[in-house]
This record gives structure tokens, C-alpha cells and sequence, in this order.
């Protein structure tokens, strides 16, 4: 036992195992889950590295020095024999036609702003899953209490039901239909704790911990509205969703190639100067002194039409394909938040519904009901069908609630902003 609970402590960070308070609230566990989960650490860090590596794109490429031994006498390669020999200092630059960097770290660049929008993206991601985890377990909890309230409500009236059975004003199927009901939750809680266990795993991994660290109990709902309507949601997510600033940063990453690539037809120059170093000889008619050098050098495209031409095309293509990329995420981040906002807004509505009519005309005829039993006025099946109605309708409602705070977690994400 105690070898495996050391082997859970070395497999979970230190910092990992900070408590996330007295009561687990959503908006606090997705900023624990931002510092401690290593998605975003690995995110930030890639991001990092793209930045480092588009710095050197635009610099030139690193210069040569060559020393060299020439014209030295085949049979003792003596420096003093010729006037041609000596020791010959060689520096070369190649030089690339302008506007070739610009465009090469204008691509770089790119993939820079790609890494960091995915970054962004992750974190907002995370955030995402932190709060719709948390309202998995609050969903959760909340059907338990119902459950548990429905097992309390027919152990009650499996005390009724057996003393209306012994005073000949009920029926022994009444009794055996209670204690039916009375047990038939325990399957659905069952249900529910494994729910709970997959959702408090959920939410540890989220943490970087063992999935069976304990939580905190779940607080409530926090009080969240969606402040704009929907043409400020397309705006919001326009000009700040991470997807559609990666798909433009890949669209400007791929124009900056193409125009690179057209440039790949156009020579390079390579300049380079020499030192060469003598020793003064008989006959030598400048007596010994050292010789400069100077080149230039161009690079000819001979093989253009298949070399150049055919990156060129590739690269032309790249664009078509990132330009279509882009729109379609953009259409499609208009539809998703269209159908989020939808969805928050019909559940609104619907939660308004059940608050201000169906839970309490529900609850209206279940006292109805139970009045009209307990004075032998209404059936078993009449108490029982409105029983489970009420119950029924509760359990919608905690999930509408759920599902509208899920839609809301959701949106947040798409525009890039949270709320809480």
C-alpha cells in the first residue's frame, strides 16, 4: 500500500498538490488549472521557440574563412621557392538579393504568430474544460440531492402506505409498489457516483494530479450573464478567437513564402576578399610583399523551370489552400457562435419557464395529490405518476442550468474573453 501511495507522490508535482480552496468554484479552478495543467506550459513554450527561431530568418547567412596553402613546390612544399607561394586568408559573404530576408522572416514571423495564437487558444481551452468539468460535478451533486430527496419523500410514505394498509383504508400493492419505488433510486445513484468519479478525474488531470485526489465540495452556480447580444459576439470573435488568428497568421505565413519564391529566380552575390602572405624569393619582382584578393560571385538558376518554377507553384498553391482555410473558419466560428448563443438564450428562457410555471404547478398538484391519498380521495398510481413528474422536472432544470453555464463556458472561449 504505502509503495504505491509513494509512487502516486512521485508521479504528481509538488505545486500540483496546492488545495483549490474550501469550496471548489468554477472561475478559481480554471485559473489553478491555467498555472498548473502542463498543456499550457508545453503551449507557452513552443510559442517561445517559434519567436526565437523568426529572429534568425532575417539575418544573413553566416560568412566563410578559408586558409589556404598555395602554389607550394610539389617535392617540399617550401613557401620561399616561388613567388607564387604563400598562405592565402580567404573571407566570403553571400549576400541575398533584397527583399529575399524581409519575406523569409516575414514567413517565419508567421509560424511565430501561429504558435502564439495556439497558445492563446489552449488557454482559453483549458479554461473551457476546467468550468464545463466543474458543472459536470455540480450537475451531479445536484441530481444526488434530488435523488436523495425522492428516496427520503417514499421512505415517508412507505410509513403511510403500510399504516393505511393496516386499517383496511389502503392495499397491500400500494405498500409493495412504495417500497419499489423507495429502492428503484439506488440504481440511478450508482449511476450518478460514477459520474462523479469520471468527472472528479476529469478534473484532476485538468490539475496534473493523480485522478484520485480528493476535491473540495462543489460550491453553486456563480451569477454569470452573457453581456452582449449577438452581432457584438461576431465582432468579439473576429477580432480575437485564437483559430481565426492562427488560420490569418498561416494566410500571411504563405504569402510571404510565395513572394519569396519568386524571388528564388534572381541570383544571389557572394563577395569575398583575400590576404595572402609571401615570402620574398630571388627574382621576386615586388620583393616578397603580401597580395590582396577580391571576388564577386553570382548563383545562376539554370534549373528554373524545375527547381524555382515548380516551388513556386507549391507555394502558390499553399496560398489558395490558407485562403480557403481562413474562410472557412470564419464561417464556420460565425455559425458555432450563432448556435451557442441560441443555445444560452433558450435556455434562459426555458429556466425561466420552470421557475416561474412547471415546478410550481408540479409541486402544487403533488401536495394536491398527497391530500386527496392521505384522505383516500386519489389512487396510489395518481400519487406515484405525480410524484415522478415533479422529480422529473426537477432533474431538467438542473440540467438546463448546467447546460446553459456549459454554452457560456463555450462562448468564452470562442470570443476570447472570459467573464469570470
Amino acid at each position: 500500500m504505502w509503495r504505491k501511495v509513494l509512487i502516486a507522490l512521485a508521479l504528481t508535482p509538488a505545486a500540483a498538490w496546492s488545495d483549490v480552496g474550501t469550496t471548489l468554484e468554477a472561475g478559481a479552478l480554471a485559473d489553478e488549472v491555467l498555472a498548473l495543467n502542463p498543456a499550457a506550459a508545453a503551449a507557452e513554450a513552443r510559442a517561445e521557440a517559434f519567436e526565437r527561431a523568426a529572429v534568425a530568418q532575417g539575418l544573413w547567412p553566416d560568412p566563410q574563412f578559408m586558409v589556404e596553402a598555395s602554389n607550394l613546390p610539389a617535392d617540399d612544399l617550401a613557401f620561399d621557392r616561388s613567388p607564387m607561394s604563400g598562405l592565402q586568408f580567404y573571407l566570403r559573404q553571400t549576400i541575398p538579393l533584397p527583399g529575399k530576408n524581409t519575406y523569409r522572416r516575414r514567413a517565419a514571423e508567421g509560424g511565430a504568430a501561429v504558435a502564439a495564437a495556439d497558445y492563446e487558444g489552449v488557454r482559453l481551452n483549458l479554461v473551457a474544460r476546467a468550468k464545463h468539468a466543474y458543472f459536470d460535478l455540480y450537475l451531479v451533486a445536484a441530481l444526488q440531492d434530488i435523488v436523495d430527496k425522492q428516496r427520503a419523500f417514499w421512505t415517508d410514505y412507505e410509513r403511510i402506505a403500510i399504516a393505511r394498509y393496516a386499517a383496511g383504508r389502503g392495499l397491500q400493492q400500494d405498500v409493495l409498489k412504495v417500497q419499489v419505488e423507495r429502492t428503484r433510486p439506488m440504481n440511478e445513484l450508482l449511476e450518478l457516483r460514477r459520474g462523479e468519479t469520471v468527472s472528479r478525474g476529469r478534473v484532476n488531470v485538468l490539475l496534473n494530479r493523480v485522478p484520485g485526489y480528493e476535491l473540495p465540495p462543489v460550491g453553486g452556480l456563480p451569477d454569470v450573464a452573457v453581456p452582449y447580444d449577438l452581432e457584438e459576439l461576431y465582432d468579439k470573435a473576429l477580432a480575437n478567437n485564437p483559430g481565426l488568428e492562427a488560420a490569418e497568421e498561416r494566410l500571411a505565413s504563405a504569402r510571404a513564402a510565395r513572394s519569396l519564391a519568386k524571388l528564388s529566380f534572381a541570383p544571389d552575390l557572394t563577395a569575398g576578399v583575400g590576404y595572402r602572405v609571401r615570402e620574398e624569393v630571388p627574382m621576386d619582382p615586388v620583393a616578397g610583399e603580401d597580395f590582396w584578393s577580391f571576388s564577386a560571385a553570382v548563383s545562376l538558376p539554370l534549373f528554373g523551370t524545375v527547381k524555382q518554377s515548380r516551388t513556386l507553384a507549391e507555394k502558390k498553391a499553399a496560398v489558395t489552400a490558407a485562403e480557403a482555410s481562413a474562410a472557412d473558419v470564419r464561417n464556420t466560428l460565425l455559425w458555432k457562435v450563432e448556435q451557442i448563443y441560441v443555445t444560452v438564450r433558450t435556455a434562459e428562457e426555458q429556466l425561466v419557464l420552470f421557475e416561474d410555471g412547471i415546478l410550481p404547478q408540479a409541486e402544487a398538484a403533488l401536495r394536491s395529490t398527497l391530500a386527496g391519498y392521505e384522505a383516500g380521495k386519489a389512487d396510489f398510481a395518481t400519487l406515484l405518476q405525480t410524484q415522478l413528474t415533479l422529480f422529473r422536472y426537477e432533474k431538467e432544470y438542473v440540467q438546463l442550468q448546467a447546460r446553459r453555464h456549459k454554452a457560456i463556458a463555450s462562448l468564452e472561449a470562442i470570443i476570447g474573453e472570459r467573464f469570470y
